[in-house]
């Protein structure tokens, strides 16, 4: 039997260390560097915020926002922005940053987007937006329900490579064993099998991330992508030659792709 789109989803976050990401926990311990890295990824930020058609009127519900860096200039735009986070430390930033750029139109909810209930919790927002923060199991689910919170459209944007890079899968299993299966194909799938014919383009952008020291960003690294004991040695040696030193801080600087993915509601 063929198994669905949205199950192998499932099966993928599941089944595999990826599982963290659904943590609201997870993002609270990372909240600080998440806070510093959006401000290196501005050539991404850009491009988003080019498709996304906000106007004075506009109202925006966005999706695991983190710190802000979509929800501040969109809330400038826009009339008003509600916020969905999960992550009490990510939530905290983001008001710290709000109150910084003088930004009073932001409505806050915390929660996971699966316990929230359209039209109890929040309203039917013109947009709706979910930027690298689709990670819900039940993703179709997830998905119909951004669809029923948007008026106009939904835009989100995912990971168009393989979550697990080429060099962590020599490291686990010895050679690469997943080459092309990323998160855009598959979200793209999932919509296609509920009969939303989505749009879709993929760009390159600049992403840098800061460690303080060595030890974290291997512990980063293990975590995320269940690195087990007996091979940080080995990712050790390999991020101690690709991390840059600048300023008593080590970056870990790449050239990524993302997929912007969005359709328009019939009227």
């Amino acid at each position: 039997m063929l198994l669905s789109w949205s199950t192998l989803w499932k099966m993928y976050l599941l089944c595999t260390p990826r599982i963290v990401l659904t943590k609201a926990s997870f993002w609270d311990e990372i909240a600080d560097i998440e806070e510093e890295s959006k401000h290196q990824v501005s050539e991404l930020t850009v491009k988003q915020l080019r498709k996304i058609p906000v106007d004075p009127e506009s109202t925006v519900l966005e999706i695991g926002p983190g710190t802000g860096r979509l929800t501040i200039p969109l809330a400038k735009a826009a009339r008003k922005v509600t916020v969905v986070e999960s992550s009490r430390e990510m939530i905290s930033h983001l008001m710290a940053n709000a109150k910084r750029n003088q930004v009073d139109n932001i409505v806050f909810v915390n929660k996971r987007w699966e316990e929230v209930v359209v039209g109890k919790d929040l309203e039917v927002h013109d947009i709706v937006i979910a930027s690298f923060s689709l990670f819900m199991v039940n993703i179709e689910e997830a998905l119909a329900k951004m669809n029923e919170a948007a008026k106009r459209a939904v835009y989100l944007a995912v990971s168009a490579e393989c979550w697990i890079p080429g060099w962590i899968q020599r490291i686990l299993y010895g050679e690469e064993l997943f080459k092309g299966f990323s998160d855009h194909l598959l979200i793209f799938s999932i919509l296609h099998e509920m009969g939303i014919h989505a749009n879709v383009e993929v760009i390159s952008y600049e992403h840098r991330k800061r460690y303080d020291d060595l030890e974290k960003a291997v512990s980063h690294f293990a975590e995320i992508y269940g690195v087990p004991s007996d091979k940080k040695s080995e990712l050790k040696v390999h991020l101690r030659g690709i991390l840059v030193e600048k300023d008593g801080k080590l970056w870990h600087l790449q050239k990524k792709r993302a997929a912007l993915i969005w359709w328009v509601k019939e009227t």
